[in-house]
């Protein structure tokens, strides 16, 4: 199993895990998480990342890219079976594999391969830039809570220890 997917399916996520979030577990995974990439090697991250999700999951499990309302925000969730409410790109190795979607995504209309790339580049671009890969709960200056992205040393429980935890041991963090 990829490791990545060890992430989707921690226990400690409601649904599955935004792909900032992965892509920083990898980085942990890699010992480059302080790294700083330039936006075309970040990019090739994300477009490797989705091609993971799309082609090394055999049948019938899948990844689903869907939203999920406690992180307010797209998440990658694992099902146990195909997804006939949603959109999928199937894979152009193995054709009964495919990536799943939803029909929007940060209210851009899903497509096909090229428009769910740009939809999720576009708006997850930042926060990879800046290593800002966690969502999180802060309390913004009016005072009141919402979420916002984070560096993993910025949150309450270093994530990086958290992450280390889960690929040590992923049977025991699994769903």
């Amino acid at each position: 199993m990829t490791s990545w997917l060890w992430i989707v399916t921690d226990k400690r996520f409601v649904t599955g895990a935004t792909l900032p979030y992965i892509i920083g577990a990898q980085r942990v995974e890699k010992g480059t998480a302080e790294s700083v990439l330039d936006e075309s090697s970040s990019r090739g991250e994300l477009e490797a990342l989705l091609m993971s999700m799309r082609d090394d999951i055999p049948s019938p499990d899948c990844i689903c890219i869907q939203h999920c309302s406690y992180v307010d925000g797209y998440v990658a969730a694992s099902h146990r079976a195909p997804l006939t409410s949603r959109m999928r790109i199937q894979s152009p190795y193995h054709p009964d594999r495919g990536l799943y979607h939803c029909d929007k995504i940060y209210g851009q209309r899903i497509q096909g391969w090229d428009s769910l790339l740009e939809a999720l580049w576009s708006n997850h671009r930042a926060y990879i830039l800046e290593r800002r890969f966690s969502r999180e709960w802060v309390v913004g200056p009016s005072g009141k809570r919402r979420r916002d992205w984070l560096r993993f040393d910025e949150c309450e429980v270093d994530e990086r220890d958290e992450i280390r935890r889960t690929l040590a041991n992923p049977g025991e963090r699994s769903r």
